[in-house]
């Protein structure tokens, strides 16, 4: 095993996350690979910029806007869904909001026109959750590293039963998606809106260099990345907002001048813009609890930072948790306070300070459309209820596993809007 160096200063973190010379991810992403094969995520050098290039079609602003329209329908079908949660002394919220992210990326990969049996797709998400959990157990056992002894555990066999569910299911979908394809005459273009199933099936029709291997792996990469980590980020939100009543009010207040009481109507890409101070909240969110608890680089050429020579080989960390604490960028860092992302005090702030979707040429490539899903589900939610939580942050950790999930469920009151006045007056 070669070498770790932790990186916790944002002049440290812009030269390994900006360097051509570190672009590999760290050598422990390979055990990923085996079980998710060589999506964006977790591959490297060449086929790494290929497949950037090739997904980057996938995420331009106009594709984007043609998912709005799943994103609001979505969102209004989890408000009815919680309506009978205002009855209760708390909900544990992670599970309605994950069937409505599930549902959302469900029809931005697959397409909403589908006549699919979605119970599949949360099997999916299951193996993928388990499959991940059981990568993390073997990186953190060395004796587990041989694949000769992981593969004869128990662990090890119910990984492979993990892997096969995902495969057949990202092949499946594809020979369903291709056969509707061949119906139209392999014309993939819908009105307003386009899966990305459909995408990357007309890159795949055209070359030979991108194969339903290739295409399977990329879909596995987007589910991981669209599902999980955005109830994730949901859930924090709504129990930060839920400890913090006066900045609930602001954003409300926010969205009342945008909306004018309207609970049910759409939110428009102009309106997006419109909401700064709910994506400060967001960001504020994001970074005391940033998706993904750590990020790791292979150094392939000795490279010098911040006048510390790093051999080649070695693996550099970084913990965004820890970053985003910097007592010096952020002051008093465990408050929560969205203003430190207002305009005038990001001003002059390192872009390498502050990565919830890490940063450089690996960062995240579908942090807009996850930016865009957070503002519409929260901003939503907010116009009909009122949320309160039950823990304070010192009874609710994070637990630093794939993602920067809770420690325990998060407890939060849900009230209608209707019923209280609280916020409003």
């Amino acid at each position: 095993m070669s070498a770790v160096v932790i990186l916790a200063k944002p002049e440290a973190i812009e030269v390994i996350f900006s360097s051509t010379v570190t672009i590999e991810k760290a050598w422990f992403y390979n055990w990923f690979q085996m079980f998710l094969g060589t999506g964006l995520i977790n591959s490297g050098g060449n086929l790494w910029r290929f497949r950037r290039r090739l997904l980057n079609s996938c995420f331009r602003k106009d594709i984007l806007k043609g998912h709005l329209s799943i994103m609001n329908e979505k969102s209004l079908i989890l408000v009815e869904s919680l309506k009978k949660e205002t009855r209760e002394d708390f909900t544990k919220v992670k599970k309605p909001i994950s069937e409505c992210t599930l549902n959302i990326i469900h029809d931005i990969i697959f397409g909403r026109h589908e006549d699919e049996n979605k119970s599949e797709l949360r099997g999916l998400i299951n193996s993928i959750k388990w499959g991940m959990r059981f990568v993390v157990e073997r990186v953190m056992n060395g004796f587990l590293w041989p694949h000769f002894i992981y593969f004869s555990t128990k662990r090890g066999k119910e990984l492979k039963k993990h892997e096969k569910i995902v495969k057949d299911f990202t092949r499946s979908r594809i020979q369903q998606r291709k056969q509707k394809l061949m119906e139209r005459n392999f014309s993939t273009r819908e009105a307003n809106e386009t899966p990305l199933l459909d995408l990357l099936l007309e890159y795949h029709f055209k070359s030979t260099d991108f194969t339903e291997n290739d295409l399977s792996d990329e879909l596995i990469t987007m589910v991981i990345a669209g599902q999980d980590s955005t109830t994730v980020a949901i859930s924090w939100i709504l129990y930060m907002l839920g400890l913090h009543e006066d900045i609930q009010t602001k954003v409300y207040e926010e969205l009342d001048l945008i909306f004018d009481g309207d609970c049910e109507r759409h939110v428009t890409l102009e309106e997006l813009k419109e909401m700064k101070y709910l994506k400060s909240v967001i960001k504020e969110t994001l970074r005391l609890y940033p998706p993904a608890p750590f990020m790791a680089r292979q150094v392939h050429k000795d490279v010098n930072i911040c006048g510390y020579q790093i051999p080649k080989g070695t693996t550099c960390v970084v913990l965004p948790p820890m970053l985003h604490r910097d007592e010096e960028t952020f002051p008093d860092a465990e408050r929560f306070d969205p203003d430190r992302f207002s305009p005038e005090n990001s001003q002059g702030r390192s872009p390498y300070a502050y990565i919830p979707f890490s940063a450089g040429p690996r960062n995240c490539i579908g942090q807009n459309i996850a930016m865009m899903e957070l503002i519409v589900i929260v901003s939503t939610l907010l116009r009909s209820y009122k949320f309160e939580s039950l823990d304070q942050r010192d009874k609710v950790l994070p637990a630093l596993t794939i993602t920067t999930s809770p420690s325990k469920p998060l407890r939060i009151r849900i009230r209608s809007r209707d019923s209280t006045n609280n916020l409003k007056n």
